[in-house]
């Protein structure tokens, strides 16, 4: 009989590339694959499965507790009917009914916190987090992509919990994809800086742009994401305005194929991290991103220098590998000072350039991060 594995997500998988390539090495290591998830129309790119994963589509509910009662059962039932051995879930949602389907019907669970959001919204949101840290510490394989949400998580539970972690980013593969997208055309004696991920004032932004204006005029800006604080772009544009940046600043807000986004990117010269505070009020997604970020390992991917936070967790993460800058993000005279550091010393540039993909080729792609998921798995199959 073949070993039988599900993936269970409350929202959509293909919105997360890690979840979707953990789907397709399991496939790939000949487990039998069912991802159960609800399938959002609007996620503009469907990141693609492996032919013979089978997927296994829930109904979304206006009504809460209604439609999480009806996916608690729903997944007891699928996992019962495809005679499941396994379960990995993703989300706080995904917690109880994991836990129910271990004890119900003896399932292994494993559970991947992929995401952080610490402050809940409303009564239901506030009781399943009180939930996720009463039930997860009984898991059996529990798994983070960053060890200080780790650590926060472990404190939260007041139990001394064992746990591994799994650095998110893109598989080995990805970074042979060609871009189809010709929207970056440099002349020679131009530089690019790329920022991707969400617009908002949170990731220092603004700072950026300041910083932007006090290098020459042949350092240039593309930023790439969607906005995520109403009239935040706007804002952006108005500043980039009054600073006469406007030939030097390019947004790139619509989606581009994720097997595309590679190419796009490595095109560029410089990766700018999300230029969060560390010891702002942020959110511990947006504070703590060295191994969480598929971003910070996507520009290694590429290739390129980082401009990224003097934080802790990013000098530890990348130790006293020359990745590019750390900067006082709250300072845009420090980042700006950081940019032409790089710029400035072609060598080390391209020195930079070479190590990044180095260290990603041979770490820090997600297939070399989920082999330590699959030894976990491999282990804990061989105790039972």
């Amino acid at each position: 009989m073949s070993k039988r594995i599900g993936l269970f997500m409350y929202g959509d998988v293909q919105a997360y590339p890690p979840t979707v390539n953990a789907a397709n090495i399991l496939n790939e290591e000949g487990y039998e694959v069912f991802v159960v998830h609800i399938p959002n129309p609007t996620t503009p790119d469907k990141i693609e499965f492996n032919n013979g994963i089978k997927i296994l589509k829930l109904k979304s509910f206006r009504l809460k507790i209604f439609g999480y009662g009806y996916v608690l059962l729903k997944l007891l039932f699928l996992s019962k009917k495809n005679n499941l051995q396994c379960l990995i879930s993703y989300d706080s949602y995904s917690v109880l009914p994991a836990f129910l389907c271990k004890k119900l019907l003896g399932i292994n669970w494993a559970y991947h916190q992929h995401d952080f959001w610490e402050k809940p919204i409303g009564l239901f949101q506030k009781v399943l987090f009180k939930l996720e840290y009463l039930i997860v510490p009984k898991a059996d394989i529990i798994s983070f992509p960053q060890t200080q949400r780790a650590e926060i998580f472990k404190f939260r539970c007041k139990k001394d919990i064992e746990y591994i972690i799994v650095h998110n980013g893109p598989r080995l593969r990805w970074s042979k994809y060609k871009s189809n997208h010709d929207s970056i055309i440099k002349k020679p004696g131009e530089y690019y800086l790329i920022y991707q991920g969400g617009i908002a004032s949170v990731f220092g932004l603004k700072n950026l742009i300041y910083a932007l204006n006090l290098c020459e005029n042949n350092i240039k800006l593309v930023l790439v994401g969607k906005e995520l604080e109403i009239g935040f772009i706007k804002q952006i544009k108005l500043l980039i305005s009054e600073l006469s940046l406007e030939d030097r600043v390019f947004f790139n807000t619509e989606n581009i194929p994720y097997n595309q986004l590679h190419g796009f990117t490595s095109q560029c010269t410089i990766g700018i991290s999300k230029l969060t505070i560390p010891e702002s009020s942020a959110p511990i997604n947006d504070r703590f991103l060295a191994g969480a970020s598929n971003k910070l390992i996507e520009y290694l991917a590429a290739g390129l220098p980082i401009i990224l936070a003097e934080s802790t967790d990013n000098i530890k993460f990348f130790a006293s590998k020359d990745v590019g800058e750390y900067c006082d993000v709250s300072n845009y005279t420090e980042i700006a000072k950081a940019i032409k550091k790089i710029i400035e010393d072609n060598d080390r540039l391209l020195r930079i350039s070479q190590d990044n993909q180095t260290l990603f080729d041979s770490y820090l792609n997600f297939d070399k991060q989920f082999g330590i998921f699959l030894k976990a798995l491999y282990q804990l199959e061989d105790k039972n």
